[in-house]
């Protein structure tokens, strides 16, 4: 078997499987407190519209008031309970030029985005 044919098969073996190698060693890095906090955050939002479409259907009188508040009982825990979880969760100091993502410092001042990952420094 020629030696060309046997290196190019090995380099395009291991094109189609690095990707795939990839994404597992990437995936088992553990989620950041900022991640952790933005989706208690959303989920805190989310049961608070749910609360308030509850209140919209009692003021129309598509529920009864009963039923508001035995509907009502479980998101106002599940609310207690995402609220003492962000209360634990260490505060978050941000610094000005630092990048919340990747940790890199832009010198450029008044920069808006990352120059390393390009996400948003406000």
């Amino acid at each position: 078997m020629d030696l060309l044919l046997l290196f190019y098969s090995v380099l395009l073996a291991f094109l189609i499987v690095a990707p795939f190698i990839y994404v597992q060693i990437s995936e088992k890095n553990p989620i950041s407190e900022e991640e952790t906090r933005s989706s208690l955050e959303s989920e805190r939002k989310m049961l608070l519209e749910n609360l308030k479409d509850l209140k919209t259907d009692m003021d129309t009188k598509k529920i009864q008031t009963n039923e508001f508040s035995e509907l009502s009982k479980q998101i106002i825990e599940d609310l207690k309970q995402i609220d003492t979880k962000l209360a634990n969760l260490p505060k978050i100091e941000f610094k000005p030029g630092v990048c919340r993502k990747c940790n890199f410092h832009t010198t450029i001042p008044n920069a808006k985005f990352c120059a390393m990952c390009g996400s948003s420094l406000a």
